[in-house]
């Protein structure tokens, strides 16, 4: 009889916790994105990678699919490091095979945008988009979904977006938001930067991963956005050694061990480089 009576109680508190967790379950929208981009002004051909916005509510989360995925190895492991073979190689990818290593997190009040600069060094800046967008009255489909076109200026370029009014999100790739519904397609006037949405699926989650960034993005050095913009351009100018060493505490020598002279490869490096392009300009 007692036996049975504990058994009810173990029974009731089972299914309170499973209603507890279902209701704190979260409704995620995930929409990915082609971000076609040029990287130098001598480029001929864009280059491509996959970009993934998550929406939950007022919250949005914005970056690369390899630094998502990275991302969410290291908040799953509690040592931080890959368990296996597969994670290993999404972590690997997620350093190596991407020009946007970027994570762009906003809520209604403010923007936070986070990026590391070579292997020791994170920084962070917040911002307030202020977008006055132009509604075009043109209409297209994408991907079923009936969209209208959008003009602004912003980062120094002009911008057309197609948004979707039936899907009620205001939000979209990159930094861009402020439409009645959600931006599916936005490109600059010279298209040397575009997003295209690839496809979208709601998700159930009991977090909201990656909206706090993980690890070492927490301890990022806070600038301001035009701080940033300096630095980064002229990290972008240093040869691969001066960028390995970037914010280490050791000096950086321009006489190897083997007596080597640097200073020739680091200018070697910036002519194969060529000019930059900037999303802002």
């Amino acid at each position: 009889m007692y036996q049975s009576f504990l058994s009810t109680i173990f029974l009731l508190f089972a299914v309170a916790i499973s209603i507890a967790q279902k209701n704190n379950t979260s409704e995620i929208l995930q929409v990915t994105y082609d971000h076609s981009y040029k990287l130098l002004e001598s480029d001929t051909l864009h280059k491509h990678e996959t970009m993934r916005l998550l929406i939950q509510g007022m919250r949005t989360s914005f970056m690369e699919n390899f630094q998502y995925k990275s991302d969410s190895i290291i908040k799953k492991n509690s040592t931080h490091l890959p368990t296996t073979e597969e994670e290993a190689d999404i972590l690997l990818q997620a350093n190596q095979k991407t020009d946007n290593l970027y994570r762009i997190h906003a809520d209604p009040e403010k923007l936070g945008y986070y990026s590391p600069l070579g292997i020791h060094t994170v920084y962070r800046y917040e911002e307030i988009p202020s977008m006055e967008w132009q509604l075009t009255g043109a209409s297209r489909n994408i991907l079923g979904y009936s969209c209208k076109s959008a003009t602004v200026s912003y980062g120094g370029r002009a911008w057309t977006a197609w948004y979707a009014p039936e899907l009620p999100y205001n939000a979209g790739p990159y930094k861009f938001k402020g439409l009645p519904g959600l931006i599916l397609s936005i490109h600059d006037a010279t298209n040397d930067f575009s997003f295209a949405i690839v496809g979208l699926k709601k998700i159930q989650s009991t977090e909201f991963l990656n909206v706090s960034p993980a690890t070492k993005f927490e301890k990022a050095e806070k600038v301001t956005q035009k701080e940033f913009n300096k630095l980064k351009r002229a990290f972008d100018q240093l040869s691969i050694v001066e960028k390995l060493n970037y914010g280490s505490t050791s000096t950086i020598s321009i006489i190897n061990s083997s007596g080597e002279d640097l200073t020739k490869q680091r200018k070697f490096n910036k002519r194969l480089e060529g000019k930059r392009v900037y999303m802002e300009q």
